[in-house]
């Protein structure tokens, strides 16, 4: 799923609860992290992972999927060296949230896996989104994910140093409810401001003039078919895992979305 977008909205409702700050170091929310010489985890902040420019390698190294997050990130981020110097480039690497939901669990004291249904999805209006594979199966109805000959069930895919990046259950229809939220100002979890910072652009992606990110959240201006002079601005974001795909594209201005889940 687009669970960037999900974890970056759980760091700004802190920051409008003033609980933490997109500016400071990463540090003051997780005071025991360490990076791999010679980056200090001091130098990495929020405004560097929502929109990846933390300059992590896009890789988890984990042989253990219920290795908890914390776990992850005291045991193996140590031992990664940054590309760069944090906020040199837009370099796409899921650990950038997996950091900031990290930072979301130690500021609320509440279980990422707890804090993300109560305080985003069911005041978005996603009331069977969830992270847990067992309501999944107690649900019944879900799809199956298949890679080449293998079926790949809901529990295959718990991992929880990878779920504030891309792991959660959820229907087209309640994706489309993310979608209306934040085009809606935010609706019952953000502040209008919040949300037009998420699909402003951050930075840019340097691959296309026209290509930028903002917190969790592709914008990319496209031209009007048959009006080259005009053009459009989409919001989009994919997820993708052995057995199962998605992608999510938007359009505040003009009210339209459309959402796709493929097993």
């Amino acid at each position: 799923l687009p669970r960037r977008s999900m974890t970056a909205a759980a760091a700004l409702q802190l920051v409008e609860w003033v609980q933490m700050d997109l500016q400071p170091p990463v540090t003051d929310y997780i005071p025991w992290l360490s990076l791999a010489d010679p980056w200090n985890a001091s130098s990495v902040t929020l405004q560097h992972l929502l929109p990846h420019s933390g300059e992590f390698p896009d890789g988890y190294y984990i042989n253990d999927p219920t290795l908890p997050l914390e776990t992850w990130a005291t045991a193996v981020l140590p031992l990664i060296p940054l590309m760069a110097e944090p906020g040199s480039f837009f370099n796409y690497s899921n650990p950038n949230f997996s950091l900031a939901g990290l930072a979301v669990q130690a500021v609320s004291g509440q279980d990422y896996y707890d804090y993300m249904p109560e305080h985003v999805w069911r005041p978005a209006g996603m009331p069977t989104t969830t992270l847990d594979p067992d309501a999944v199966l107690a649900h019944g109805n879900y799809a199956t994910g298949h890679q080449g000959t293998q079926r790949i069930a809901p529990h295959d895919w718990d991992v929880r140093a990878l779920a504030p990046a891309g792991l959660a259950f959820s229907t087209p229809t309640e994706l489309i409810s993310w979608t209306l939220t934040l085009s809606d100002g935010g609706g019952a979890i953000l502040s209008p401001e919040s949300a037009e910072a998420m699909q402003a652009p951050q930075i840019h992606l340097d691959y296309l003039p026209w290509m930028d990110y903002g917190y969790g959240v592709f914008v990319t201006d496209y031209a009007r078919i048959g009006e080259p002079d005009s053009r459009v601005t989409v919001r989009d974001h994919g997820g993708n895992l052995p057995g199962a795909s998605s992608q999510l594209y938007w359009i505040p201005e003009e009210g339209f979305a459309v959402s796709i889940l493929a097993n």
